[in-house]
């Protein structure tokens, strides 16, 4: 180990900026029967929300894997769990200055974008750093869609201190700064998440509107809705608006979440804006073999008031069991599978509401 390597070492630090937070558990609002094999607890505690300030790191960040290693060759973050390969850290890209690591893995995705990746920057100010004399934030594939540019707008950042790792996986940096967030598939989530986001995107808090919406999904290739006629007659008879997001920007979408007293929606990305719904509004999630945890914790953390309509009975510790979320093995081919509405489910939820 050379000089250099030893002086930085022992500048490196690890921050608790945010120490874990417990939240009370309360379960679902269901109106089908269910197979339920597990009994919930009374609360969920959150993650340490922890940063990392590190000299001459060694940084893998290639779609795969997301790997730290400060100078003494020690591995400080490893988020795949992946063994690490003579072949990883070889001739790396050297970035001078400060370099944030704000990418994760589905960084492309609207909910991993609004919830594990943006959330850093708040952190990053609770401990101190001001966003405009860091040099370079990274990310893997850059601005997939619009709402990434419009994310960077609002806060004031110029993509040109964009660094992409999908060409230059393998780097070193002269100083980095990593903030480790981890929902756990929503149930592990801090309240700093939704709270930074309403501050950023909402323009004017409400009290809980009157509208009832549900959310369709209009240019999508996953996850349809086989019977959406059938649904889309149901729900308008109920007095729902069918509104879509595709075309509005973030603060129109935050605008319209928090102006609902209800939200109808399919399990997809567009539902993270239930972080922008006040405590009390009424949400229904409907799913169709993809079945995971992420926004029933979203809608706890938010004291909502949520309500699954399952295709199968047998779907529904999914819902609200985490770790069974991550030991799922067929993600990839439900994840892209249609969904066909319970149609009388629906009908009874949707008739308890009205009560």
């Amino acid at each position: 180990m050379n000089v250099a390597n030893q002086v930085s070492s022992l500048n490196d630090t690890r921050r608790v900026v945010l120490p874990s937070a417990e939240y009370p558990l309360v379960p679902p609002e269901i109106y089908q029967s269910v197979n339920c094999t597990n009994e919930l607890p009374d609360s969920v505690r959150s993650n340490d929300i922890v940063l990392h300030d590190l000299y001459d790191a060694n940084v893998l960040f290639n779609g795969v894997k997301s790997i730290i290693v400060n100078a003494d060759g020690e591995t400080v973050y490893n988020y795949s769990n992946l063994k690490i390969e003579p072949s990883d850290f070889q001739d790396p890209a050297y970035l001078p200055g400060t370099t944030v690591l704000l990418g994760v893995h589905g960084e492309h995705n609207y909910y991993h974008w609004n919830v594990d990746a943006l959330p850093k920057l708040r952190i990053l100010e609770m401990a101190g750093h001001v966003l405009s004399d860091i040099d370079r934030f990274v990310l893997w594939g850059g601005f997939y869609h619009e709402f990434h540019t419009r994310a960077f707008n609002c806060l004031g950042i110029p993509e040109e201190k964009v660094f992409l790792s999908k060409t230059t996986p393998n780097f070193r940096c002269e100083r980095l700064l990593h903030v480790d967030i981890r929902n756990f598939v929503g149930m592990q989530m801090h309240s700093v998440v939704p709270e930074y986001l309403r501050s950023v995107f909402l323009e004017e808090d409400r009290e809980v509107g009157n509208r009832k919406l549900f959310i369709a999904r209009e240019n999508t290739n996953a996850r349809r809705i086989t019977n959406q006629d059938e649904v889309l007659k149901l729900v308008s008879s109920h007095g729902f608006e069918v509104v879509y997001m595709e075309g509005l920007g973030l603060k129109e979408q935050a605008a319209m979440f928090n102006s609902a007293s209800v939200i109808i929606g399919t399990h997809g990305a567009g539902l993270t804006n239930l972080v922008y719904c006040n405590p009390g509004t009424t949400v229904v999630e409907l799913f169709g073999a993809h079945v995971y945890s992420f926004f029933y914790g979203l809608s706890n953390l938010c004291r909502l008031r949520y309500i699954p309509v399952l295709c199968s009975a047998d779907d529904y510790d999914g819902v609200v069991d985490a770790k069974l979320c991550n030991a799922k093995s067929d993600q990839a081919v439900t994840i892209k599978a249609d969904t066909t509405v319970n149609l009388a489910v629906l009908e009874k939820t949707l008739t308890s509401l009205s009560l």
